[in-house]
């Protein structure tokens, strides 16, 4: 019996090996058919996924090159923008610049130019005295009126300015403006002094701005007028300067703004500019402006008219006496001023004399009467400005020796 157990566990044995087997095998075969299978699914996802990225990729570079194509005309408004930009951009690193260096805004001085209001000229027909002077400006007047006159004739250039030159008090400004009245356009009235700035740099970019301005406007209402009074503080001669001072820098941004290719012709920028010292000028700067026009002093009867024009302008009471010696006295004496003593006989000196007559007067105006008693006193005022003013007034403004005025009044009453 036990050999039988023996047999059949001998005969067991074997059975219970070829049952384990098989079940092994298939473990291996699942296994890796799994790892098949996920390595498939892997390359399959990053297949769809490449895919994909190279259609999103082919479609933004085909959208891309859609923008990059432009046309010639878009490119050079870009172009003028870019540089517009560039050129804002430097502008505002200069402001930095300064700041930076000097810490305070208010020190930068970069004005906003303006128009002039016109109603506070004098038009031609109310202007007293400049007979030459009218006549040299008439060809300036006629171009910006009558331009067709000018057409269809060859090549014909547009008056660039009017140089106005002579002895201080002159009325130089006076002129430009009624210049400018005449015209109707507007006018920018500017003082040199404007451009003598602290840091280096704004100056000539502070002109650039002026005509940049003005030819905004000239578009707009046909032309404009640039005035520049005194203007031989900014147009010295760059000789006797260093190659890149900012003088000379201010110089040569006048120089090439005035005709620059930026000008349109058809509304042109005009440069009327004024000065006491035109031999202090740099020859370039002056051959720019078409008309050089001298402004002298008033002969005898221009300065009576304008005596006249002022004291009524004024309404100060001037005695009938006073004012024939202002007249025959005071203005016959000016003749014997020439050469560089000229500006004594000058618009501005006969206003001194006038606003200097009516101070003397309303000093002395007070009159002591003679007293009645003791302890009295009386005084009253006087009513009218008499020759005493007006030759204390002459002593003051003109010339402290009156004998003059004794000759010229002996003789007169002769």
């Amino acid at each position: 019996m036990s050999q039988k157990k023996i047999e059949k566990s001998e005969n067991e044995e074997p059975q219970t090996t070829q049952e384990t087997k098989p079940i092994t095998n298939n473990n291996i075969k699942f296994t890796s058919l799994v790892k098949i299978n996920l390595i498939l699914f892997i390359f399959v996802g990053l297949f769809i996924s490449g895919f994909i990225y190279f259609l999103l990729l082919n479609t933004n570079v085909r959208e891309l090159e859609k923008r990059v194509i432009i046309s010639e005309n878009d490119f050079a408004n870009l172009k003028t923008t870019l540089n517009q930009l560039k050129e804002t951009n430097n502008k505002a690193n200069l402001e930095k610049e300064t700041l930076s260096n000097n810490g305070n805004q208010e020190d930068l001085l970069i004005p906003q130019f303006q128009i002039s209001d016109p109603t506070k000229f004098l038009s031609f027909d109310k202007l007293i005295g400049f007979k030459e002077e009218k006549v040299a400006v008439d060809g300036f007047i006629d171009y910006i009126y009558n331009k067709t006159k000018y057409e269809n004739v060859g090549d014909v250039e547009p008056p660039l300015g009017i140089l106005l030159y002579g002895c201080p008090g002159t009325g130089k400004t006076t002129l430009a403006r009624a210049v400018a009245k005449e015209t109707k356009l507007p006018f920018f009235e500017i003082s040199s002094s404007m451009f003598s700035q602290k840091y280096r740099g704004i100056a000539p970019q502070m002109v650039k701005d002026l005509f940049a301005t003005a030819r905004e406007v000239a578009e707009q209402k046909g032309g404009a007028i640039i005035f520049l009074d005194e203007c031989e503080t900014i147009f010295v001669n760059i000789n006797n300067l260093e190659a890149n001072s900012e003088v000379a820098n201010v110089v040569n941004a006048f120089k090439t703004e005035m005709t620059s290719i930026n000008n349109n012709p058809n509304k042109p920028v005009f440069v009327i500019a004024a000065t006491n010292h035109i031999d202090q000028l740099e020859e370039a700067i002056k051959s720019r402006f078409t008309y050089n026009i001298e402004v002298k002093p008033f002969a005898r009867q221009e300065r009576q008219e304008f005596l006249e024009f002022m004291i009524n302008r004024r309404r100060n009471p001037y005695s009938d006496e006073a004012k024939n010696y202002l007249f025959k006295v005071i203005n016959v004496a000016l003749d014997d001023y020439q050469g560089e003593n000229s500006f004594l006989k000058s618009n501005r000196t006969l206003e001194n004399i006038l606003k200097t007559a009516i101070n003397v007067f309303c000093k002395n105006r007070e009159i002591m009467e003679p007293k009645t008693s003791e302890n009295s006193t009386k005084s009253k005022l006087r009513e009218q400005i008499e020759k005493s003013d007006l030759k204390t007034a002459y002593s003051m403004v003109v010339s402290k020796d009156t004998t003059i005025l004794d000759k010229i009044e002996n003789s007169t009453n002769k």
